[in-house]
């Protein structure tokens, strides 16, 4: 399938580092039971293909309640693993679900360089989470992780707000956007390259901004 981006609405209103507290004991349970059966360990892969660096299973091992004093990047590591395993795979179903495309990352390139030529500043940082190459953990701003196999990011819903009026940019006219946006809602997409990674995320801003839900999504690495 190659690298893919995911994405996931919570099915309550905790932050993703709130949802990761409460639920540790599980999730901690979850990964090491996964990593003890898994087949792949000998070359630091979880059951389902997953990397995970040995610190984060020597820290699990060794930690049966969460240790406030983790350093930063190991609890990144950690929320990479929670949202992008746990809760992908495992019990972390019952707090995340899965909405809209998983498309590879690939198709999201012409986008990306679009957005981050016609766009302002504050929409091309916006969009650029998908592909910073680090977790976002603390609900501002993004710091490293220690296997950078899995980006882990999130939008507000008042930043998929501002995602969706600077996008607007892309086109000719605020006209002319509008009525791209309703001819999506009949079902007719654009066969252009450079708009498709937009289309794939305005499936998702449509389902933030409705719902009135934030976006939480992980961006798998290249290998």
């Amino acid at each position: 399938m190659g690298a893919r981006i995911v994405f996931f609405t919570a099915k309550n209103d905790k932050s993703l580092k709130e949802n990761f507290l409460a639920d540790y004991s599980n999730f901690r349970n979850w990964v090491l039971s996964d990593w003890n059966t898994s087949e792949l360990k000998e070359v630091g892969l979880l059951s389902m293909g997953q990397e995970i660096n040995t610190e984060a299973i020597k820290h699990l091992s060794k930690n049966q309640n969460f240790n406030k004093n983790i350093n930063q990047a190991l609890f990144d590591e950690l929320l990479a693993i929670y949202l992008g395993s746990y809760c992908d795979h495992g019990d972390g179903k019952k707090l995340y679900e899965l909405r809209g495309p998983m498309m590879n990352k690939w198709k999201y390139e012409n986008s990306t360089k679009l957005v981050n030529q016609k766009c302002n500043q504050e929409t091309a940082s916006l969009w650029n989470r998908l592909h910073v190459e680090s977790a976002v953990n603390n609900e501002t701003l993004p710091s490293q992780s220690l296997s950078n196999d899995l980006v882990v990011g999130w939008w507000s819903v008042e930043e998929l707000k501002k995602l969706d009026y600077g996008l607007i940019n892309i086109f000719k006219s605020p006209s002319f956007f509008n009525d791209w946006k309703d001819s999506r809602k009949n079902g007719n997409f654009t066969h252009k390259e450079e708009l498709k990674g937009i289309e794939y995320v305005y499936d998702i801003l449509d389902i933030g901004i409705s719902e009135n839900k934030a976006i939480f999504f992980y961006n798998e690495t290249e290998s």
